[in-house]
């Protein structure tokens, strides 16, 4: 989560990074990854692309590829190879590939990061629909289309894929997985949402969310992490703006 400021809030937001994939053998692109390398690891993979004859194959290189470039800053070349590797998947009829959700969802990520929402907007939507309710990344993924109308102002669609979230994580999701896992989405859909519910001066469902989020936050990050010492700032003042508003 990043901070940014406004309406006099800390706002702490959901950021879909995108970072390559590995294999169980190492191999030198991966070790120049690590290394922070990254133009020898862009050079390695481009070799291994030219190299391999399998098409699922070089639509995961292509994805790996993009991450980088993602990472570098190089949207275009991130945004052209994400674009080849699912014009890959389609021509193979891999549509139901688990890479290929992850492609249409770093693809939407990186439109939402540029602000052509309208761009976005197809990609994340695609992912969701080929995505098994069941399947563990499908709570992300809801996340994140509520985080694409969140950008674009689209508030209404926000929040009902944020409550799509979180009644996923509900549903899915023991209370047990949430406070032991590293998976930090209900959170940030909470979170996301109670800042919606402060814009639109609903601030008794801001507040309720605000003290949610920090309960889970206590419990997954700890109580001297600084998203918590945030979230209590934050809920202050929303506190504050609840009384002056009466």
């Amino acid at each position: 989560m990043k901070y940014l400021q406004q309406w006099g809030l800390a706002l702490l937001l959901l950021v879909f990074i995108t970072t390559p994939c590995f294999s169980d053998v190492e191999e030198q692109w991966v070790k120049y990854y690590k290394q922070g390398l990254y133009p020898q690891a862009i050079t390695e993979l481009n070799k291994n692309f030219e190299k391999e004859k399998d098409k699922e194959e070089k639509a995961k290189i292509l994805n790996n590829l993009s991450a980088i470039y993602r990472q570098t800053g190089d949207y275009e070349k991130a945004t052209q190879g994400l674009k080849q590797a699912i014009k890959i998947y389609e021509s193979i009829k891999l549509e139901n590939n688990i890479t290929y959700s992850v492609a249409l969802t770093n693809l939407a990520e990186l439109y939402t990061a540029k602000g052509e929402f309208e761009s976005a907007e197809p990609f994340a939507l695609k992912s969701l629909e080929i995505t098994s309710q069941e399947a563990p990344g499908y709570g992300s993924i809801l996340n994140n289309v509520g985080f694409l109308y969140d950008k674009w102002g689209r508030y209404n669609k926000a929040e009902e894929y944020y409550l799509k979230t979180i009644s996923w994580y509900q549903t899915y999701r023991d209370p047990s997985y949430i406070v032991s896992s590293s998976d930090n989405t209900l959170l940030e859909s909470q979170y996301s949402l109670s800042l919606i519910y402060a814009k639109q001066k609903k601030y008794s469902k801001s507040q309720e969310l605000l003290e949610k989020s920090l309960t889970l936050a206590q419990e997954t990050l700890g109580a001297d992490h600084p998203n918590t010492k945030e979230l209590i700032q934050v809920l202050a003042k929303v506190k504050k703006l609840a009384t002056t508003s009466n």
